[in-house]
Order: structure tokens, then C-alpha cells, then sequence
């Protein structure tokens, strides 16, 4: 990456054992340390910290109180049914 900020120092007797650490900041802001010691004996070995970075702030659910009022409905209105007589045709 460009402009990546980071650090590095190692040590070495010159008969195998070496011991370094390295840090960067990573994309979040948090330092990202690595200590390590490495000789033929025991191999390479690692530990990893990190520390600080971006912290998410925390959420609470707003209080949903729903208010519904009842439907304005007038009841409907019915008349009775006024019958005609049935039309007759005269001949």
C-alpha cells in the first residue's frame, strides 16, 4: 500500500537466533504489532496485538409506540325498498 505507516527492529546473535517486532496502522486505525523470535530450535513464533482502531458506537432500538385511532366510518344508512306494481300492458 502507499503511505502505509509502520515500524521494524531486529536483533540477530549471528548463530541463528533472531528476535524482531513490527507494527503498521491498518486501514481501520488500529496498530497492528507482531513480536516474534525465531531460532533452530524452536522455529518461528508470533504474537500478534492489536489495539485501538475504529469503535462502533453502540445502538439502541428507538421507542416505537404505534398510535392508531379507530377508522372514522358513519354506519350506513338504509331505506326500505319502495316497490311499484308491476306495469300491466293494456291491448
Amino acid at each position: 500500500h502507499t503511505y502505509d505507516v509502520h515500524s521494524q527492529s531486529e536483533y540477530s546473535d549471528g548463530n541463528g537466533y533472531v528476535k524482531g517486532t513490527y507494527s503498521l496502522v491498518e486501514a481501520d486505525g488500529s496498530i497492528r504489532t507482531v513480536e516474534y523470535t525465531a531460532d533452530d530450535y524452536n522455529g518461528f513464533n508470533a504474537v500478534v496485538k492489536n489495539e485501538g482502531g475504529y469503535k462502533a458506537p453502540s445502538y439502541s432500538a428507538p421507542a416505537y409506540k404505534p398510535a392508531y385511532s379507530a377508522p372514522a366510518y358513519s354506519a350506513p344508512a338504509y331505506s326500505a325498498p319502495a316497490y311499484k306494481p308491476a306495469y300491466k300492458p293494456t291491448y
